[in-house]
């Protein structure tokens, strides 16, 4: 999902004069976003869906972790009965 975003933006700064891959200075970004409402709405969106994205993550793996516990401790007491 996070990619298929990257890339719209990624459409979206060739046009501002932004590479996917090129540096550019924190002023001068800040200047383009400012100048430009639709890129600042991209970016603004793009933020939330990143901290949505993570957050699903993190549960994810707090999930994954509890599971692994639980295996862990099943093959524990079966390694225990023998």
């Amino acid at each position: 999902m996070l990619r298929e975003i990257r890339n719209d933006g990624v459409v979206m700064g060739y046009a501002l004069g932004l590479s996917a891959f090129g540096e550019v200075e924190a002023d001068r970004l800040i200047e383009i976003v400012r100048d430009n409402e639709g890129y600042a709405a991209y970016l603004r969106t793009t933020r939330e869906w990143a901290a949505i994205q993570r957050a699903l993550i993190g549960d994810q793996q707090s999930d994954a972790q509890a599971l692994l516990a639980d295996i862990e401790g099943y093959l524990e007491s079966r390694r225990a009965r023998q």
